[in-house]
């Protein structure tokens, strides 16, 4: 029997975002249910929540705000002023804060994102995000 391509139960725009990949994972696990496939079905929904748990895990990681930067997309006295605005929640110390990955806004420019993705940390120069890196032991 020919495994059906989960793909099509994805949004067409771009590449699949990890909890779109859950979602159709989940649903195509209940199809595989429904035509008698029960260890694709059951394969399925292993996978979907551990990729579910990943995700979540990853979103309470603390960065940086040089860190936090490159991955939003914004400058990084940016998020320092969000930061002292109460806008974000500083999981660090006064002079020293600390980002929640789940927490952080995502700059979007009139191409998309612009940041590289904000399941992944990007080196330093991988994205097309300007930012400074100056005010991150004053901030906050």
């Amino acid at each position: 029997m020919e495994t059906p391509n989960i793909f099509p139960l994805l949004p067409s725009s771009g590449a699949p975002r990890p909890f779109d990949l859950v979602s159709a994972w989940r649903r195509q696990a209940v199809q595989y249910e429904h035509d008698g496939m029960g260890g694709a079905a059951r394969l399925l929904h292993r996978v979907a929540g551990e990729l579910e748990e990943a995700i979540r895990a990853e979103a309470d990681t603390l960065l940086s705000l040089t860190d936090a930067a490159r991955l939003s997309g914004y400058a990084a006295d940016s998020l320092g002023r969000m930061v002292r605005t109460g806008r974000l929640t500083n999981y660090g110390r006064k002079h020293s804060p600390k980002l929640r990955i789940g927490d952080l806004p995502l700059r979007v420019t009139g191409s998309g994102v612009e940041s590289a993705s904000r399941h992944r940390l990007a080196g330093a120069g991988e994205t097309g995000a300007h930012h400074a890196t100056t005010s991150e032991d004053r901030a906050a």
